[in-house]
């Protein structure tokens, strides 16, 4: 991929290629890239490699660092001189220049000693479960110069979590063999659970190597992994031209129940400036196989030792992502900016969406993956369906949705949160404004806790049900938290079943209207009996919100405990004036707040803002410890940790949509700004220590790590950096029968366009003139429309329906 390189700080960004490099990385530097295609995924670092998972992020790890930050697989090249050098960097191998490069396609690696410079690319294929290297050794020296190559892996061949009394490898058989001129590894799981469908098969091929070692213990000699002291010319004790073809079929040179390791070693000679490649590849066999070594599958993975299979697997992967990156785009005439937008967030969305935040556990958050998928909608609103359906599929009759619901058929997370129900709505009612899919309403889904089925549309209204179910109203009308809402770490506010959350109260405001508007659309035959019915009940929230969790500092309660006392209040039970970012925002773009409110909502957070950002709430909680909270107000859970008082990406996100909703551009575009996290004079990477195109879920407020970031990439904060782009800041909203434009841009003169396409049609939006402040005059194909969309905060906005939509479409948004 081509594309212009942006400096940032020490790093490149190519703002085409979605890529990034970095030269002479130091040690406080941070980069971390993936590379996952569903059936494996790749971990990488400025190191080397992290960890590979087959079919993540359910099945066994091929690899992962074991207490050290160095790479678990690596080439080492030593000169008959005694010199070593290491294709990625170890405690005694330090090259001179390092120079690391991250593509879609390639994590590139160039190190350069005084003697030789070592090239490698990691990559993995469109499709399959394979991950392979590709090494070209350099000779620097003005001389014939002979080497000795040896190639390690050091591998994992198990799940991600066992048993704590087991070791991975009392399940492991590895056997060493010969497949052609390259040496072969193979190794089997068994299952400690006794069931021949856990079983697996991983095999490594590694080409022009004449001797192996399948022993850790033997390779390390009296080294390391890391360090190991059998470098050098002399062979390991197994010779490749000795070994029975088809290791997989054999017996012989097999390590079993002991540490194991796929080690081969090689000698060449380079005259002076001339270069060698040579290749490894890992693979897992088709997990269907139980464990059985296949030939064919074998055969397959070799393959990509080959250069012109790896040079098509790399141009395969660059044309899917220039594809993707193509979905939707931004052009402002800010290069950092529109790099970022057009490259790294449908980068990073998409493997958020792939592997569920990448937590190896198999369980995926109902509020996450709704949440997620939301900003997917943008680029590919047909990977929602399945996700929308099979979350659904996993509700109970009485309405509530699983916090977290198993994708490997193992236990669902049964803890009582109440919100799941609440944004997984939000994610049915966006994916039907982006494909006016009418008939995913209509598919037949199970149920988690009974026999039969039922509609998705019966499946929504059943979660209404339990929303509106009086037993689920506290005593001051809002919904019941039990065991918590969106806040994760305030986990004990309603186990007693008082307790109530203001969040998804606005929540519920929003989503009634909604459910009413779409009921109407699909011409229910109840349409106007539950739409009368569900337009009272947000009504009645709404006041009941105003009336009782406004307090009298001007800003809107976030909790109400089973102890009979509100948390995130004018006083909260440590005495503290606690101002909490979420229902406040929510109660905005709810349209609970009224203008007065609002106002003094916006002020209380710029009150509490800091340099970098707007924090979750302030100031932390648990000292003093509160009661009926839990985790966070305990004292358990330290003050600057994750969400407890720190700048909290997600939480800005929700501001930053407050901000549009109210149409305040200036404040929606600074939030913006301390959302990314490119900006070096907001978020330095010195300080951070996390890549600057790395979105983080939080900075962190503790002792020696003021402002580091928190957890890249497993975060919502990328969903909602994207639906902040598109929908919030250049106003593009789908509705269920059309398109409605609400820009939301900071004063001053403006010169963008958006590109993205929508039910199949093609759109572009231009804007231009001065913001003033005032309402833009909106042309769609020439033509000023008179028609508009109600949104949830009674603005009317400009609207398209579909029936006037064509192939292709201009929008041309005029500021005075």
């Amino acid at each position: 991929m081509k594309g212009k390189t942006i400096r940032n700080g020490r790093w490149e960004f190519l703002s085409e290629a979605g890529g990034v490099r970095i030269e002479d990385p130091r040690p406080e530097d941070v980069g971390e890239y993936n590379y996952e295609n569903k059936d494996i995924l790749v971990k990488t670092d400025l190191r080397g490699l992290v960890c590979a998972q087959a079919e993540p992020v359910n099945d066994i790890y091929l690899f992962k660092r074991d207490g050290n930050t160095f790479s678990p697989w690596n080439v080492w090249i030593t000169a008959e001189n005694g010199k070593t050098a290491s294709a990625f960097p170890t405690p005694v191998c330090i090259p001179q220049k390092r120079t690391v490069t991250f593509l879609p396609a390639y994590a590139e690696y160039v190190c350069e000693y005084s003697f030789v410079k070592i090239t490698t690319r990691v990559a993995i294929p469109e499709k399959g479960t394979h991950v392979f290297l590709r090494v070209t050794v350099q000779n620097k020296t003005k001389k014939p110069l002979a080497y000795s190559a040896c190639a390690a892996l050091k591998p994992f061949i198990n799940n991600a979590v066992y048993n704590l009394w087991d070791a991975p490898e009392w399940y492991n058989a590895t056997t060493v063999g010969r497949r052609g001129d390259a040496v072969e590894f193979a190794t089997r799981l068994n299952s400690w659970q006794c069931k021949p469908a856990k079983r697996r098969m991983a095999t490594f091929c590694a080409d022009r190597f004449t001797s192996a070692e399948v022993r850790l213990g033997a390779f390390e000699g009296t080294g390391s992994f890391l360090c190991p002291s059998t470098l050098g010319s002399s062979p390991f004790a197994l010779s490749v031209a000795n070994m029975p073809v088809a290791c997989g079929k054999t017996d012989d040179n097999t390590r079993m129940g002991y540490p194991f390791v796929y080690a081969a070693k090689g000698n060449f000679t380079l005259e002076a400036g001339e270069s060698t490649v040579f290749s490894q590849v890992l693979s897992m066999q088709n997990k269907a196989l139980c464990g059985e070594y296949s030939e064919e599958q074998a055969n397959k993975a070799a393959t990509y030792l080959l250069p012109d299979v790896q040079e098509k697997a790399y141009a395969a992967v660059q044309k899917k992502f220039a594809e993707d990156f193509s979905r939707a785009t931004v052009q402002t005439g800010d290069e950092m900016f529109d790099a970022y937008v057009n490259a790294f967030l449908p980068l990073q969305i998409g493997w958020v969406a792939s592997l569920d935040r990448g937590w190896p556990t198999g369980l995926r958050g109902t509020r996450d993956a709704a949440n997620d998928f939301m900003g997917m909608l943008v680029y590919d609103p047909t990977r929602a369906r399945k996700v929308l359906t099979d979350l659904y599929s996993f509700q109970r009759r009485d309405g509530w949705l699983p916090r977290q619901i198993s994708t490997t058929g193992g236990a669902h997370d049964l803890r009582r949160y109440a919100d799941s129900g609440a944004f997984l709505f939000e994610f049915l009612y966006e994916y039907l404004c982006y494909t006016g899919d009418k008939a995913v309403l209509d598919e037949q889904l199970p149920w988690l806790d009974g026999e039969g089925t039922d509609t998705l549309c019966a499946h929504m209204l059943k979660s209404f049900e339990h929303y509106l179910a009086p037993e689920n109203i506290g005593e001051h009308g809002l919904c019941k938290i039990y065991e918590g809402d969106w806040l994760d770490a305030i986990n004990a506010a309603g186990l007693e079943g008082r307790g109530e959350s203001v969040m998804i109260t606005c929540q519920l405001v929003m989503n009634l209207r909604y459910a009413a508007e779409l009921l109407a659309w699909i011409q229910h035959p109840q349409a106007k009996e539950l739409g009368e019915r569900f337009l009272s009940c947000a009504e009645k929230f709404k006041n009941a919100v105003n009336a009782y969790a406004y307090n009298g500092k001007g800003f809107y309660n976030g909790t109400f405990c089973d102890s009979g006392k509100w948390l995130f209040s004018d006083c909260d039970e440590d005495g503290a004036c606690r101002f909490y970012l979420c229902p406040n925002a929510y109660a905005v773009t709810s349209g609970v707040a009224d203008k007065e409110r609002t106002d003094s909502v916006f002020a209380w957070a710029e009150k509490n803002k800091r340099e970098t950002g707007y924090p979750l709430f302030a100031p932390p909680m648990g000292n003093p410890p509160m009661h009926h909270a839990g985790r966070m107000a305990s004292g358990d859970f330290a003050a600057g940790l994750f969400e407890n008082g720190n700048i909290y990406n997600h939480a800005q996100a929700f501001l930053l949509r407050a901000y549009a909703a109210a149409n305040d551009g200036d404040r929606a575009n600074e939030t913006l700004q301390y959302i990314l996290p490119y900006n070096p004079e907001i978020h330095p990477s010195s300080v951070t220590k996390t890549a600057p195109y790395a979105l983080v879920n939080c900075y962190q407020d503790l002792p020696y790590e003021r402002g580091r970031g928190g957890m890249s990439f497993l975060t919502g904060s990328i969903a909602m950096s994207v639906r902040a782009v598109y929908n919030w800041i250049f106003g593009i909203r789908p509705t269920l029968d059309g398109l409605a434009i609400r820009p939301c841009l900071k004063r001053g003169k403006q010169d963008a366009t958006v590109r993205f396409s929508l039910r199949g049609k093609r759109f572009t939006v231009q804007y231009a003139g001065t913001n003033t402040g005032n309402p833009p005059r909106v042309l769609f194909n020439g033509t000023e429309t008179a028609e508009t969309y109600t949104d949830p905060t009674n603005a009317a906005v400009p609207f398209f329906p579909v029936s006037e939509w064509r192939d292709e479409n201009e929008i041309a948004v005029r500021f005075s």
